[in-house]
């Protein structure tokens, strides 16, 4: 008995295997009648099938898992009942039918040599299929082929001309593919999510909707060179793993789909000049992009850059852009600077909305037509934008309809504090309110800024802007608009006064220039002119001013002399002398001469003020509006200069700005008409000093 055990188990293993493994030879049709046991776990066929030959396989051999028909031939069947697969009434031949086997059990294949094209589903669902090598001679696979199946790898040969729709789809163990096909189908590899290794051969010219869509371990593209890639169809790449692609490697690279590379880790991305189209979304929410460059392309498409959040794409558009879709740069954050060309005419919805880190804006073109919230959620107060092109068209921006916001930059002259379009020490006591926190209405802290080596308003800068005044420097600074019209400066009635001057035999003279004012002013500044053989040597403040100091510059005309306050402290109404003006006297003036000042202005912490000019003649001592010398005598009255002379002839009349002109008088009285102003009136040998209102 202990012998007979071991050889009765023997038999029924040697039984067991026989039954495993079957060898048949058969016609089409006939394969159920060839096989003699069902339960067989391989297969090996030889001769002719059909269509329902493999039904037979499907649906009678559950434990079939290796298929040999090598050495078989598929040939045509007709069904006129259309009664075996989804109503099907022809099969053609040397063509693996559609389903044929489809959710087998089979983990091994080995294909007919002649076989030309798997059909629909063929292997789809066959979870044990780890690997199967593809004749050269087939030419067709059918969408879905082998979609969820086992295969861990598959190379397609350059013989497939047409590759169905999801052919590998969701095959959930396929990590390598190389591809040969000149076309990748739509949804070709869709969701295969350990797919890492793809090889694109270089007879490879599309790559088609979804291809590579859901491929999350995919993070780069082997290339064959020359890479022949014309298309990259909608959502080719879409949530998939893809870093980095050589889109500069693809000469041939037309056109990029819509949502293209949405929800992709690429970091960035070059798109080569030869591409024509770019459909919309190509990278939207790919939120680790940093860089992109891109083709001039009349139209950045809606949602372009959507959720690239990384990206820093200033300098992206070029000249040729001519419109901006709707949400393209929408919720880029990290983009601090962005250059609009020239070309651009249209910006749509939302287009950059949520760019929260926006700081920069430089807009090269015409006030653009705007979509609905194209800055939204950005902070458009806080943003300098920069048309580069001068105040005219930044005034332009600044009266549009969602431009005006920012803070829009114009050139401002260096020293004009309160941007009233002067320079003059009312821009001093502005720049003293803002130093002492008083919060003046208008400040344009750029313009103030003159020592601008430290970036903060100081006394450096108060004493700076004396100096552009007394130098009339001008210098223009970029900064933001202001938002107001500045106003005329405002005419007073309050003045400075000079007695006139007697000059005697000394070399030196000291003219006082008293205030006479009925409101408090803090500072106040005017141009000196001397007749020749005069020089300014000094000046300085009375005790009026005790609190202020004063500050001269000799120009080219005269003199300039400012007089401020380091606090702004107040001038108080009242008359009496201010500043006194200390004068060298190298030759005697002739007679006639005067000391002029002009350009004289006044300012408090409000405005300033246009005074009218005063005049000082030498040698005349009365002091008052109309001088008699000889025989004749001049005088103003309203409108006029009135001469009266014993003799008639020439007069000349000069005025206070250094205008002059000679006229012809009769014996008598004579009216000349006159802009109101200063004039001195030569006539007689004697000069006049005439005052006209």
């Amino acid at each position: 008995m202990k012998m007979r055990i071991p050889l009765l188990l023997l038999a029924m293993a040697s039984v067991a295997v026989q039954a495993a493994a079957l060898d048949v030879t058969t016609t089409a049709g006939a394969l159920s009648q060839a096989v003699t046991d069902v339960s067989a776990t391989t297969l090996t066929v030889t001769g002719t099938l059909d269509a329902r030959d493999f039904r037979f396989l499907t649906s009678s051999m559950p434990q079939l898992a290796t298929l040999d028909l090598s050495h078989a031939t598929i040939v045509a069947w007709d069904d006129p009942e259309g009664s075996l697969l989804s109503s099907m009434t022809h099969y053609a031949a040397d063509a693996l039918p559609s389903g044929a086997l489809l959710g087998s059990t089979l983990s091994q294949v080995t294909l007919p040599a002649t076989l030309t094209a798997i059909g629909q589903g063929a292997f789809a669902g066959c979870q044990q299929l780890t690997a199967i090598t593809l004749p050269e001679s087939v030419a067709t696979i059918g969408s879905y082929a082998f979609s969820h199946s086992g295969l861990i790898s598959v190379e397609i040969p350059a013989t497939v001309t047409v590759l169905g729709e999801g052919a590998f789809a969701r095959c959930g163990q396929l990590t390598s593919a190389v591809i040969h096909s000149p076309a990748v189908s739509n949804s070709a590899f869709k969701n295969d999510t350990l797919l890492s290794q793809v090889t694109i051969g270089g007879e490879v010219t599309a790559i088609g909707n979804e291809a590579f869509a859901g491929c999350t371990r995919l993070e780069t593209l082997t290339l064959s060179e020359p890479c022949a890639v014309a298309t990259i169809d909608r959502e080719a790449f879409t949530g998939s793993g893809l870093a980095s692609i050589g889109l500069e490697a693809m000469p041939q690279l037309t056109s990029i789909g819509a949502w293209a590379f949405a929800r992709t880790p690429l970091q960035e991305v070059a798109v080569p000049a030869t591409v024509q189209t770019l459909g919309e979304g190509a990278f939207y929410y790919a939120d680790v992009l940093t860089q992109a460059a891109l083709p001039t392309l009349a139209e950045l498409p809606d949602f372009t850059f959507a959720g690239a959040a990384s990206a820093t794409l200033g300098d992206l558009l070029g000249e040729g852009v001519e419109r901006i879709g709707a949400y393209a740069f929408y919720g880029d954050t990290a983009c601090a600077t962005l250059t609009l060309p020239s070309t651009v005419g249209y910006i749509g919805t939302r287009a950059m909305a949520g760019m929260t880190g926006l700081t920069r804006l430089n807009v090269l073109g015409d006030v653009a037509m705007l979509g609905d919230s194209v800055w939204a959620g950005v902070d458009q107060p806080h943003v300098k934008l920069d048309t580069q092109r001068g105040n005219e068209v930044s005034d332009l921006f600044a009266e549009a309809e969602q431009w005006r916001e920012f803070h829009i930059l114009r050139d401002y002259l260096l020293g004009d504090v309160n941007n009233d379009t002067r320079i003059n020490v009312r821009d001093i006591t502005t720049t003293v309110d803002y130093i002492l926190e008083h919060e003046p209405p208008v400040f344009i802290f750029a313009a103030a800024n003159v020592m601008d080596d430290d970036e903060a308003i100081n006394v450096r800068d108060v004493t700076g802007l004396a100096d552009l005044i007394l130098d009339e420097e001008e210098r223009t600074v970029r900064a933001i608009r202001g938002r107001h019209t500045p106003p005329a400066m405002p005419d007073t009635d309050d003045e400075l006064v000079m007695h006139d001057l007697t000059v005697g035999s000394q070399w030196t003279a000291t003219i006082e220039v008293e205030l006479n004012n009925l409101q408090a002013y803090n500072a106040l500044q005017f141009d000196a002119h001397l007749p020749i053989g005069m020089e300014l040597v000094n000046c300085e403040v009375t005790g009026r001013m005790i609190q202020h100091t004063a500050a001269m510059r000799s120009r080219d005309n005269g003199y300039r002399i400012v007089a401020y306050s380091a606090d702004n402290a107040p001038i108080a109404a009242g008359e009496g002398a201010v500043i006194d003006l200390t004068v060298s006297i190298n030759s005697r003036p002739m007679s006639g001469d005067y000391i002029l000042l002009d350009n004289i202005t006044f300012a408090d912490q409000v405005s300033d003020y246009a005074a009218s000019p005063s005049v000082a003649f030498i040698d005349i001592v009365t002091g008052v509006d109309d001088l008699t010398a000889g025989a004749s005598r001049a005088w103003g009255e309203s409108g006029q200069i009135v001469v009266e002379s014993s003799t008639g002839g020439r007069v000349r009349v000069v005025a206070v700005n250094g205008m002059s002109r000679e006229v012809t008088v009769e014996a008598g009285r004579t009216s000349l008409a006159a802009e109101p102003g200063v004039y001195v009136v030569v006539a007689g040998g004697a000069s006049h000093k005439v005052v006209v209102k």
